[in-house]
């Protein structure tokens, strides 16, 4: 039996399958720019988190953004488009292992 590549991820402990329910920080609208509160209401001030959540290039304009507080999570962040759609930014590893799935 060949291992799927997904698999080989999860059980190298480099990344951490998750679902958008485990994404925990929730973007929040700040004048003109955007702040970020963790599950619990607090501010996320710390510069390394701040730093991959700017990474992540979330547009603007999605609504509902929510944003995983565990950097090795292989879904990053999650949000709605201006059509309602759901769209998903993933772990930067994750997507080097679904680019090999396809070859």
């Amino acid at each position: 039996m060949v291992a799927k590549p997904e698999d080989k991820a999860k059980s190298s402990g480099r990344l951490r399958r998750v679902s958008v329910d485990d994404l925990t920080i929730h973007r929040i609208r700040v004048g003109r720019n955007f702040g970020y509160r963790d599950a619990d209401g607090g501010r996320i001030t710390d510069e390394e988190t701040l730093a991959r959540i700017r990474s992540l290039a979330i547009p603007p304009a999605y609504a509902d953004v929510l944003i995983a507080a565990d950097p090795r999570a292989h879904l990053q962040a999650a949000g709605r488009d201006d059509a309602g759609r759901i769209q998903h930014r993933y772990h930067p590893d994750w997507e080097k292992v679904r680019e090999r799935r396809k070859l």
